[in-house]
């Protein structure tokens, strides 16, 4: 094990120690930087409403996953938002489903350039709910109060409630996780994948 994926996970236990919830954010390189910003930025806006408007007693850190050139400026932007106390920029991760299985949920806040996200599936397949964009293919993924929250696109205050209703609830966590895996299980693994999309070529070639 390397130093910094140690650090990392010495990081996450010392969260779970002092009860504290963590959850895990994406931010990824992309093109559509400016798209990118947006839906980062978004997250970040509802971390301070949830944070200064006193939404929840629970304590929680956010961990963002990823990477791209918009970094810098968006760990300004915690600051002057005053949440930099709470989120972390872990940078680039090799190990990202072995981190977000130490995390309590995940979200994924996208406005717009979705398709079928493989960072919700990741976290269905290890038993996390999922806080994610009623847009694209994501709604596919993500049953909406069975398997997590699904907000509308740039809804800030939205989302601000949705990270607040799963902070106050660890049952809820629990069983929207629990039914993301059985989802994910049933639909969404790659053995699935292959049977359905050779029924698909069957069927177009008859």
């Amino acid at each position: 094990m390397n130093q910094k994926r140690l650090l990392f996970i010495l990081f996450i236990i010392f969260f779970v120690i002092s009860s504290t919830l963590v959850f895990a954010g994406y931010y990824y390189y992309q093109v559509q930087k400016n798209y990118l910003k947006t839906s980062i930025q978004n997250h970040l806006e509802a971390i301070a409403h949830l944070l200064w408007r006193s939404q929840t007693n629970s304590k929680f850190t956010v961990v963002m996953l990823g990477n791209g050139p918009e970094r810098a400026a968006l760990q300004e932007r915690a600051r002057v938002l005053r949440v930099e106390k709470v989120v972390f920029f872990a940078g680039y991760r090799t190990d990202v489903r072995d981190l977000i299985a130490g995390c309590d949920f995940v979200i994924l806040p996208s406005i717009s350039h979705e398709d079928f996200p493989i960072s919700i599936l990741e976290a269905m397949s290890v038993s996390k709910a999922v806080i994610a964009s009623r847009v694209a293919g994501i709604p596919e993924q993500v049953e909406d109060r069975v398997t997590g929250l699904l907000v509308e696109p740039g809804d800030v205050r939205g989302l601000s409630g949705a990270i607040s209703e799963l902070c106050g609830s660890q049952e809820m966590r629990e069983t929207y996780g629990k039914n993301g895996r059985e989802r994910f299980l049933r639909y969404f693994t790659a053995e699935r994948s292959i049977v359905a999309y050779t029924s698909l070529y069957k069927q177009s070639s008859e």
